[in-house]
C-alpha cells in the first residue's frame, strides 16, 4: 500500500544559508541580521557546522518552514492456518499457526504513524517486522462436572528499523563518533535531524497452560496454572552515533553546543547486544458461588512470580547500592526479586435485583500484579551497564565552547568513574540500567456497574472504575544534584560560590569564584543514572456509559462514552511512551510532589460509536433487484478531548541536575513559571513577520511582547501555527525549579468518522452459507485534520542560566506551531473477500 504524505518541517531561515568563503576558517554569512537579529558581518560560521547546515533544506513557505510531497509504502503478508479435530466424544484438538510479515518505507521517522513525523528530503526511515504465533489445544471431559484443557503455545515478534539516505552521510566531516555515520542533530525551534543506527528488538516467548473446570450444585470452580519462558533480544543503539543538542539557531550557526553525547564500551567504539532470559509461574483458584438465585458470588486468588532476567553469557552487573560513593558495581544478577510473595486476591458478585434480568448490580475488586513487563528497562542496558558500556553525556557548555567532531569526551577512561573533585557539570560517565532494589509494580482495581434493560432492544450500562498503581515503572534520574539549601521553602541549587557566597549564577566580573563544594551529586563517580525505578503511583477514576441496541428491524449499535481522569508521579520506562517526552519523566526525583500532575494518556472526555445497518433487501428476481440485495453499511465514529503534555524551558535553569530527557539523551530540562503579572519586554529581530500567532510583527530590528497572567481558559489558542499562547509564562529565578505544573497544556481534540459499504452475494455452489463479500471502506470520511502537538511539544524559552532573578525571555522560534497530524486524510480502500 502507498500512501501519499506532505512532510512540513521546521527550518532556519534562507540566510542561514547564504555563506560567504564557505569552506574555510573565515566564513561569514551574506545578511547575517536576517539570520539571527543578533549577527555581524564579523559573525563567523565554523568549518564543523557547515556540513550539518547543508542536511537542512530551504524554507518554501512562509515562518521558515518547508514542505515537500513523499510518500509511505507498506506491505503486510498475513496468513493462518487453523485445525479443529474431535478425537472422541470426550477429546478435542485445536492448533493454529498465525505469520504476519510486513515492511515499511517512510519518509518520516514516526513508523507507527508515517503521516506524522519529519522527514527530510533524501532520508528514508525503514521498518519491517515478523511475527509468528502457534498454539495446540486438548481438551478432556472427564464426565459433565470436570473438564480440563491444556494448552502449548510460541510466539515471537522481530521487529527491526533503519534509515537509508541519498547523502555520503558516512562522511568524516559527520561523525560524530569516529568511524560511524551521522547520529542525531536537535536544534532548538526546528525539526530534528535523526539518522537511524539499525534496532533489533527479538522476543520469543513459550508457554504452557492447563485449566480444570469443576461444575457442582451451585458451584463452579476452575484451577490453573500459566508458565512463561522469555527470550528477549534488543539491540538498542539509538546513540551509539551520537547525538547533539544545540539551544536555538544562533548557537547552532556558531558551533555553540548545550550538550552531547554517545554510548561506548571499553574500546569507545559500538557496544553489543544483549540475550536475556526470564520466566514467570503462575497458580489460581476461582469459585463461582451461586448464593441464592439471585446473587452470584465470585471469590479467587491468584500466586505469580518471576525468575530475575539472566544474560546468555554472563555481561550483567549492578550497583548494589549506587548512593554509597565508596562502592562500585559488581558482576552478577541485575536485580533482586520482589515477586515472590505475589499472592493477589479477586472478590465480585452479580445481583439480579428483581430475579426478572432486566435489572443488574456488579462489582469486583482485585489486585494485580505487573510481571515480566521489563520492555526498555531491559532494553538501555545495552548502552548503559558498566562495565560492558557507559554513555559519555556532556549535558553542558558553561565556556560556550565550539563543538568538535569527532566528539570528545574529558574522560581518558571510557568506562571509569569520575574523580570525587571533578564538579558534576564535568563528569560525563552516566549510567543507564535499572536500580537494584526493586519493588513489585502491581495495581488495585475496582469496578460498580448498574445495568438495566430497556425497550426496543436497548441496554444501558452505567458504571465507575477505578485503578489505583503503585510501585509502577519510571524511568527518572537516578543520581541528582542535591540541593544546596532552602529558601522560602522552596529547594535551591547554588553551584557557585562568589567571595564565599553561595550563588546560583556565575560571580561578577571581579568577584572571586569557586565551585560550591556543597553542590554534588549523591554519586560524585557519575553523572546522570537514567534509572529505571518502580516508584511510580497512579489514580483513575472514571464514568461509564454504554448504550447498545440488539439487530432489530436491520439495525444495531454500542455508543460508550467515559468521563474519566488519571494522575500519576510518571510511570513508564521509555520517554516514547508518551507523544510529549516530558510527560513521561519527571523534573523532581528529590520530591515526587511536584512532578505529580495529569497522565500522558489522560482523556476527559472519549467517545465511541460503531453502528451497522442492513439495507432492506427488494423482493424480486430481476436483476437489480438482485443487485440492491445484500448491502450494509457500518460506521465507526469516536471523539475525544486532547491530551496533556508540558510547558518546557531547554536549559537545566534549577541547576538540579535532573535528566529529564525532552531535550534528548543529552538534554537536561525544566519547567517554566506561570505569569502572574502584565509586563513588557523588548527583544532584537529579524523581517516583518510576526513569529507566533497574536504577536507584534518585527519593526526596525525590534519586537516588544506583553506577557501576561497565566489563564487556563485562554491559554490554549486553538491556532496549529501556535497552539498555545507562550507570553503567559515566565522564566522562574535560576536555581529553582519552576511552578508550572507537569502536563498543564493540552493538546488538540481528534475526531473521525469511518464507513463501510458493504455487499454480500450467495454463491451457493460453494456451500449453503458461502458468498462473496464487497467492501468499500472510506477512512476519515470528512477528511478531518486531527493535528498532532506542537513540533517543539511544550518547549517556550531557551533558559539562559546568567540571569538570577528570572523574568521575561523571547519565546522560542516556532514555538507551539504543528507541523504534523495524528491521523491519515482520507482513504479509501477496496476489498473483496469469499467466504466459506
Amino acid at each position: 500500500m502507498n500512501v501519499g504524505t506532505t512532510v512540513l518541517d521546521s527550518v532556519m531561515p534562507a540566510a542561514c544559508h547564504q555563506l560567504v568563503n564557505p569552506g574555510t576558517n573565515n566564513t561569514t554569512l551574506a545578511n547575517p541580521t536576517a539570520c539571527a537579529p543578533a549577527f555581524t558581518s564579523s559573525t563567523v560560521i565554523p568549518q564543523v557546522i557547515q556540513p550539518l547546515l547543508s542536511l537542512y533544506p530551504l524554507p518554501n513557505l512562509p515562518g521558515n518552514q518547508a514542505t515537500y510531497p513523499s510518500f509511505s509504502a507498506q506491505r503486510e503478508d498475513y496468513g493462518q492456518i487453523r485445525v479443529d479435530h474431535n478425537i472422541s466424544a470426550a477429546d478435542t484438538f485445536f492448533g493454529r499457526y498465525t505469520a504476519d510479515d510486513t515492511d515499511l518505507n517512510s519518509a518520516t521517522i514516526n513508523l507507527k504513524s508515517p503521516q506524522a513525523g519529519i522527514g527530510f528530503p533524501g532520508i528514508r526511515f525503514l521498518g519491517t517486522s515478523r511475527n509468528q504465533s502457534a498454539t495446540l489445544s486438548e481438551s478432556h471431559v472427564f464426565s459433565t462436572a470436570l473438564l480440563n484443557a491444556a494448552r502449548v503455545s510460541f510466539s515471537r515478534t522481530n521487529l527491526n528499523s533503519a534509515s537509508t539516505s541519498d547523502k555520503e552521510l558516512t562522511d568524516p566531516r559527520y561523525a560524530e563518533v569516529a568511524g560511524l555515520p551521522l547520529g542525531q542533530v536537535n536544534v532548538g525551534g526546528l525539526s530534528g535531524f535523526n539518522f537511524i543506527v539499525p534496532m533489533v528488538n527479538r522476543q520469543t516467548v513459550y508457554s504452557f497452560s492447563d485449566d480444570l473446570f469443576y461444575t457442582k450444585d451451585r458451584q463452579a470452580l476452575k484451577f490453573g496454572m500459566l508458565l512463561n519462558q522469555f527470550q528477549f533480544s534488543p539491540v538498542n543503539s539509538n546513540i551509539l552515533n551520537g547525538q547533539i543538542t544545540f539551544n536555538d539557531v544562533p548557537s547552532f550557526m556558531q558551533g555553540i553546543y548545550s550538550g552531547y553525547g554517545a554510548a561506548t564500551n571499553a574500546t569507545g567504539t559500538v557496544a553489543p547486544g544483549r540475550f536475556w532470559s526470564y520466566k514467570t509461574l503462575g497458580f489460581y483458584a476461582q469459585d463461582d458461588l451461586k448464593a441464592t438465585s439471585r446473587l452470584t458470588l465470585n471469590l479467587g486468588l491468584r500466586y505469580e512470580f518471576q525468575t530475575v532476567p539472566r544474560e546468555r553469557f554472563h555481561r550483567e552487573s549492578r550497583f548494589l547500592n549506587f548512593y554509597d560513593p565508596t562502592q562500585t558495581w559488581t558482576y552478577g544478577p541485575i536485580m533482586r526479586n520482589p515477586s515472590l510473595k505475589n499472592f493477589s486476591p479477586r472478590v465480585g458478585f452479580a445481583w439480579d435485583v428483581r430475579g426478572d434480568g432486566k435489572t443488574a448490580i456488579r462489582s469486583g475488586f482485585g489486585l494485580y500484579q505487573d510481571l515480566a513487563n521489563f520492555g526498555n528497562a531491559i532494553g538501555i542496558l545495552t548502552t548503559g551497564m558498566v562495565p560492558y558500556a557507559l554513555q559519555q553525556l556532556v549535558t553542558s557548555n558553561p565556556q560556550q565552547q565550539v563543538l568538535q567532531l569527532p566528539l570528545q569526551f574529558p574522560n581518558s577512561d571510557l568506562l571509569a568513574a569520575c574523580p570525587s573533585s571533578l564538579p558534576p557539570t564535568s563528569c560525563t560517565s552516566t549510567v543507564r540500567g535499572m536500580a537494584y532494589d526493586l519493588d513489585q509494580p502491581h495495581s488495585l482495581q475496582y469496578n460498580l456497574t448498574v445495568e438495566q434493560q430497556l425497550p426496543f432492544g436497548l441496554g444501558l450500562a452505567v458504571s465507575y472504575v477505578g485503578y489505583r498503581g503503585i510501585h509502577l515503572w519510571q524511568n527518572r534520574e537516578g543520581n541528582p544534584i542535591i540541593p544546596t539549601g532552602v529558601i522560602n521553602g522552596s529547594p535551591v541549587w547554588q553551584p557557585y560560590l562568589c567571595a564565599g557566597v553561595a550563588s546560583t549564577v556565575p560571580c561578577a566580573a571581579g568577584v572571586p569564584q569557586v565551585p560550591n563544594p556543597n553542590y554534588h551529586r549523591i554519586n560524585p563517580g557519575y553523572a546522570t543514572f537514567n534509572s529505571q525505578k518502580t516508584l511510580g503511583n497512579s489514580w483513575y477514576n472514571s464514568l461509564q456509559l454504554q448504550l447498545k441496541k440488539r439487530l432489530s428491524h436491520g439495525l444495531e449499535f454500542q455508543s460508550a462514552y467515559t468521563w474519566s481522569h488519571s494522575t500519576d508521579t510518571t510511570q513508564g520506562n521509555s520517554s516514547n511512551d508518551c507523544s510529549d517526552p516530558a510527560m513521561p519523566q519527571g523534573i523532581s526525583p528529590l520530591d515526587a510532589r511536584l512532578d505529580k500532575g495529569p497522565s500522558c494518556f489522560d482523556l476527559r472526555h472519549n467517545w465511541h460509536l460503531n453502528m451497522l445497518y442492513h439495507i432492506p433487501d427488494i423482493k424480486s428476481d430481476r436483476f437489480a433487484a438482485k443487485f440492491l440485495r445484500g448491502w450494509w453499511v457500518g460506521n465507526i465514529l469516536s471523539a475525544r478531548t486532547g491530551i496533556p503534555f508540558t510547558p518546557t524551558v531547554s536549559l537545566n535553569r534549577s541547576n538540579n541536575g535532573s535528566f529529564a530527557g525532552n531535550n534528548g539523551f543529552t538534554g537536561l530540562v525544566d519547567r517554566p513559571s506561570v505569569g502572574t503579572d502584565t509586563t513588557s519586554a523588548t527583544f532584537r529581530c529579524s523581517g516583518t513577520a510576526s513569529a507566533f500567532p497574536g504577536a507584534p510583527a518585527c519593526s526596525n530590528g525590534t519586537v516588544t511582547y506583553q506577557f501576561i497572567p497565566y489563564d487556563k481558559d485562554k491559554v490554549i489558542t486553538g491556532n496549529p501555527n501556535g497552539w498555545f499562547n507562550p507570553l503567559m509564562f515566565r522564566l522562574g529565578p535560576t536555581g529553582f525549579i519552576g511552578n508550572a505544573p507537569r502536563g498543564l497544556l493540552r493538546g488538540p481534540n481528534l475526531n473521525t468518522w469511518d464507513l463501510s459499504l458493504n455487499k454480500d452475494t450467495a454463491m451457493p455452489f460453494l456451500g449453503e452459507s458461502a458468498r462473496l463479500q464487497f467492501r468499500a471502506e472510506i477512512f476519515n470520511l470528512l477528511n478531518h485534520a486531527n493535528f498532532a502537538l506542537p513540533a517543539s511539544n511544550g518547549r517556550i524559552f531557551t533558559g539562559t542560566l546568567t540571569d538570577a532573578a528570572g523574568g521575561s525571555e523571547a519565546p522560542i522560534a516556532n514555538v507551539g506551531r504543528i507541523t504534523t497530524t495524528s491521523t491519515s486524510s482520507r482513504q479509501i480502500q477496496l476489498a473483496l473477500k469469499v467466504i466459506f
